[in-house]
C-alpha cells in the first residue's frame, strides 16, 4: 500500500471495495498519505510501517455496487479493457479479476463513469459525491498519476523542485558522465572499424544501450535502437550515425 499512497490527494473521491466482493460506499480524502503511521493491532499490518489517510463524509451505497455487475458483465468488459490499456495501477486485471495486494488504486474517469452509469440504472440516481456528465475528453490525462509525481518529486527535492540546488547538481553530474562516455565509445575511428568489420552488432548495442540509460532520448526510440536483430540493421543505424556526426557516407 506504501507506492499507491502517494496517489490520494486532498479531496479525491474514495470507493470502498468491501470483502472483495461489492462496492459498499463512498467517501472522500481528508488528508494526504501519512507516512508515520503504524498498523493497527490485531490486523495483518500491526506495528509495521504503514500510510493513513483520512476519511470523510462517507456515504453507504443502497444497494451496493458488487462485483459481478461490472466485472462480469460482458456489457462493460470492452469500456474496462480501454481503461487497462491506459492505466496500470487499477484494482482488476485483464482477466477481469481482482489484483492481489491492491489495496488502494485508482478510478480513472472512464472507470467511474461505469460505476456510476450502473449505479443510476439500478437507483435512478447518480453515486455520492460523483453525480455529474459522462466523462467526454478526447484524449486521456491521468491527473491523480501527475499529482502524485509532482508531491513525489517535491518530497525529494524540497518546495524548490526544480530550482533546488540537488537537483541541479544531480542533473549536471549524471549528464557530464553521460557525455563522458559517449566520448569513449563514438568516435569517428570506432565507427568506421565497426561498419566494416566485426564489431558492427557489438558497437551498435553499446550505444544502443548508452543511449537507452537515461531520459535523454524519447521513450518512442527506445525499442529501436536498444537492441539490433542482425548485422544488417546495426551497420544501417551506424552508417546513418557516422553520417549525422561526422558527415562521411558508407555504402
Amino acid at each position: 500500500m506504501r507506492e499507491q499512497s502517494w496517489l490520494c490527494e486532498l479531496s479525491d473521491i474514495v470507493f470502498h471495495l468491501i470483502d472483495n466482493d461489492r462496492i459498499a460506499g463512498v467517501s472522500v480524502a481528508s488528508s494526504r498519505a501519512d507516512p508515520g503511521f503504524h498498523g493497527v493491532s490485531g490486523t495483518d499490518w500491526a506495528d509495521r510501517p504503514c500510510y493513513r489517510i483520512s476519511l470523510g463524509g462517507y456515504e453507504e451505497l443502497t444497494p451496493a455496487l458488487t462485483r459481478s455487475q461490472f466485472l462480469d458483465d460482458a456489457e462493460y468488459q470492452d469500456r474496462l479493457r480501454e481503461v487497462l490499456k491506459h492505466n496500470d495501477n487499477v484494482f482488476f486485471n485483464s482477466n477481469f479479476e481482482l489484483r492481489q495486494g491492491a489495496y488502494l488504486t485508482e478510478a480513472p474517469p472512464d472507470l467511474v463513469d461505469i460505476f456510476n452509469e450502473i449505479y443510476r440504472r439500478t437507483t435512478g440516481h447518480g453515486l455520492p459525491h460523483i453525480d455529474s456528465p459522462p466523462s467526454t475528453r478526447a484524449a486521456y490525462f491521468d491527473e491523480p498519476r501527475l499529482r502524485a509525481s509532482i508531491l513525489l518529486f517535491k518530497w525529494i527535492y524540497g518546495e524548490e523542485a526544480l530550482a533546488s540546488e540537488r537537483y541541479v547538481r544531480e542533473e549536471r553530474d549524471y549528464k557530464t558522465a553521460l557525455v563522458e562516455e559517449w566520448r569513449g565509445i563514438v568516435t569517428n575511428e570506432a565507427l568506421e572499424r565497426a561498419i566494416s568489420g566485426e564489431t558492427t552488432q557489438s558497437l551498435a548495442g553499446s550505444i544502443g544501450t548508452l543511449l537507452t540509460k537515461s531520459n535523454l532520448l524519447p521513450w518512442r526510440y527506445a525499442g529501436a535502437i536498444r537492441a539490433f536483430p542482425d548485422h544488417g540493421s546495426a551497420r544501417s543505424f551506424l552508417i546513418a550515425l557516422k553520417s549525422l556526426l561526422f558527415g562521411r557516407r558508407f555504402s
